[in-house]
């Protein structure tokens, strides 16, 4: 999940003008299918340290931002 994360906010963050809409597609597919299942595994983890869920929460609303981004440039 966080190899997942890291690369797709890696790519986006490159500038979503480069990205063609499959990519951006297959992304977002793959975010909508695993991206609410790990957002309450982050907030219901009680392993997981207030700093850590802060920073893993961000991460989550960033790659959200920038599949949404990605979607709106054609």
């Amino acid at each position: 999940m966080k190899r997942f994360l890291a690369g797709a906010v890696l790519l986006f963050s490159l500038g979503c003008g480069t990205l063609d809409k499959e990519f951006v597609a297959s992304v977002d597919a793959s975010w909508q299918a695993i991206g609410p299942e790990y957002t309450a595994y982050v907030a219901a983890d009680p392993k997981l340290s207030a700093e850590t869920k802060a920073l893993r929460t961000r991460t989550a609303e960033l790659l959200t931002k920038l599949i949404e981004e990605g979607k709106a440039h054609p």
